[in-house]
């Protein structure tokens, strides 16, 4: 009896054992609402594969259907989470999905929500007094048609709120509560960004209340905060580009601009290139003429003619005033009256060599022998008779 109790014992530690993380994560979900208990959002150890949410049934899994309609939650920065929208998913809920502590979504700065394929769509709505889609940080809802009803309450909250690339339909029934409202509780008014190939429609049904509390921008609205109950946005049409002639550069690179004068994008922007640099001016692009990089303290371009003093000679920089080449005058030879001449830059050095004679008259001679004299000091070369050697006679 034993034994067959530590045989149980033992298989069922085994496979608590196998099972995957996201099996104690607790996670359950209630009426079509997401409601993440205890530890909020539990990641596998990639933090790439999070939950995958099918539309249907609204359980959680770390399997990705095969088919049908579902959500797939990832992990996409350290403060930052992404839903993925596969197909046509609807959620109901009291607060349909939500970043709130109360919901237990505690890591959420910044909420994503985008299609997979450019034509799904996500349609949340609530009931009684919740919130479609609550964000303590930022929402940015891109690639996707993406509904959001609340009852009596806001349709979209968050600090700041961009739609990029996709159509929003906000309505709320609030006379107290913006369909969409960019703050969160006592916090400064954010933005609603409006760009790309976007349209949304917010409509505030009670009479009383506004449709947007936010600071709009990029839209065709006034920049500032409406209290009208609808307002239809559509971010600017898009527009071809026509390079204007010429290039604008700047430190980094060069570009054309657009002949819109309303539009900032740089077209062909390349970093500069090609130039040398000197030790007064920086590389020239060989593109657009702009000056770029550092000077290059070692590349003299102007120099002087040489300079010197009696041991060295050398060059000076006309621009930086650097001297450079300084080096030991060279070669040359000296005579009896003249130091050596260097090779290099023409300037005497050294001393007179007494010994060497190069101005030398042809022989003379008297009874005793016979000798040369040097022009410049009259120096005598002799050659006795008697020895028949040679005797050098200094006289002056």
């Amino acid at each position: 009896m034993k034994r067959r109790l530590f045989s149980i014992l033992l298989a069922l530690c085994m496979t608590l054992a196998m099972l995957p993380a996201a099996a104690f994560a607790k996670s359950v979900s209630y009426n079509g609402e997401i409601i993440i208990e205890n530890l909020g959002w539990l990641f596998l150890n990639n933090d790439e594969i999070g939950y995958y949410i099918p539309g249907k049934n609204g359980k959680f899994s770390v399997n990705q259907p095969n088919s049908g309609s579902f959500l797939k939650v990832t992990k996409t920065g350290e403060n930052e989470i992404t839903i993925t929208v596969f197909g046509n998913v609807t959620l109901q809920g009291k607060k349909a999905l939500s970043a709130n502590d109360e919901n237990a979504i505690k890591s959420i700065k910044n909420l994503i929500i985008t299609g997979a394929t450019g034509k799904d769509t996500l349609s949340l709505s609530t009931t009684k007094d919740g919130t479609a889609i609550s964000v303590l940080g930022d929402l940015t809802v891109t690639g996707i048609a993406l509904t959001a009803t609340a009852d009596n309450g806001h349709a979209l909250q968050a600090n700041n709120i961009t739609v990029s690339d996709a159509t929003l339909d906000a309505t709320n029934n609030s006379a107290d509560s913006a369909a969409i409202q960019a703050t969160q509780g006592d916090g400064p008014l954010g933005n609603l960004t409006v760009s790309g190939a976007s349209a949304i429609t917010v409509t505030n049904k009670n009479a009383n209340g506004r449709a947007i509390h936010a600071t709009i921008i990029n839209g065709n609205e006034t920049p500032g905060q409406t209290d009208a109950s609808q307002v239809t946005i559509s971010s600017p049409a898009p527009h071809s580009h026509v390079c204007s002639d010429g290039w604008t550069s700047d430190a980094t690179g060069h570009w054309h601009r657009c002949a819109d004068a309303n539009c900032t994008e740089k077209l062909n922007f390349a970093a500069h290139s090609g130039g040398t640099a000197t030790c007064s001016a920086k590389k020239t692009c060989e593109i657009c003429s702009q000056s770029y990089g550092e000077l290059d303290p070692n590349n003299h371009t102007h120099l002087s003619d040489w300079a010197s003093d009696k041991t060295d000679h050398w060059k000076i920089c006309n621009d930086c005033g650097a001297i450079i080449e300084k080096v030991a005058h060279s070669g040359g030879a000296a005579t009896c009256t003249e130091a050596k001449k260097c090779e290099i830059c023409g300037q005497s050095y050294g001393e007179p060599d007494p010994s060497n004679h190069t101005a030398l008259s042809g022989w003379a001679s008297d009874e005793t022998g016979h000798w040369k004299t040097c022009s410049r000091y009259r120096h005598l070369h002799r050659s006795e008779k008697v020895r028949s050697l040679r005797r050098t006679v200094w006289r002056t």
